[in-house]
């Protein structure tokens, strides 16, 4: 009963510092700083913080820890492009399209822990809303290796500015070294760093666009 105890205690006070992070941000849907939390339950708070993306049971391990929420239902992307783009292009996968599975429109933010909702991000009504055409957002789920372009930095070596490590350890996702992928989360920390629009680094002096880029 005293290990029990013990556990309950641990698991209780590891969950208050994930709800520190998120409270108050764009992503916390209990309370109604956030979207309009009608989608996510009564607003009293009960629906819980962590739901709508996370579940301890049951959970999709493809990209995010225990993930809740649906896939993007999205049939095709149309992709940045550009004639200075040196990387191979695809539709995004991992934890982008985690990310797009509320923000691209195509599947309701209440789909998640196993019930299917009717809640959608619309064009022109939310501003996290970002849709299908990716040809006016930043290029995600792209390989950013050392020898990508004359104008990036090699990510293996260029101290990043947020943590200790480089920009590939610090920003990048998956795989081994050099065949990290530039994701939505190199940018943007879903569980808020305490800085508009999520971004993990802030836009003053455009730091965080010098990161990877050699301007």
């Amino acid at each position: 009963m005293k290990k029990i105890l013990i556990a309950l205690v641990m698991c209780f006070g590891i969950a208050q510092l994930g709800i520190g992070q998120i409270a108050g941000t764009g992503h916390d849907f209990s309370d109604g700083v956030g979207l309009d939390w009608s989608w996510n339950g009564d607003g009293t708070g009960e629906e819980g913080i962590c739901q709508p993306c996370h579940t301890p049971h049951g959970g999709d391990m493809t990209g995010a820890p225990l993930w809740s929420h649906a896939a993007s239902t999205a049939a095709s992307f149309n992709l940045y492009t550009s004639g200075t783009l040196n990387a191979t292009m695809a539709d995004p996968t991992g934890i982008s399209l985690q990310c797009l599975g509320c923000h691209d429109g195509s599947t309701p933010l209440d789909s998640h822990s196993g019930i299917t909702g009717s809640f959608y991000l619309v064009d022109g009504t939310h501003t996290s809303y970002v849709g299908t055409d990716l040809r006016n957002d930043h290029p995600v789920s792209f390989v950013y290796g050392s020898a990508l372009d004359a104008g990036l930095y090699d990510p293996t070596t260029q101290d990043a500015t947020i943590g200790t490590g480089t920009v590939e350890n610090e920003l990048l996702f998956g795989g081994a070294t050099g065949t990290r992928t530039m994701e939505c989360a190199s940018c943007h920390d879903p569980h808020g760093a305490g800085i508009d629009n999520l971004l993990r680094v802030t836009m003053a002096g455009s730091e965080l666009c010098l990161n990877c880029h050699n301007k």
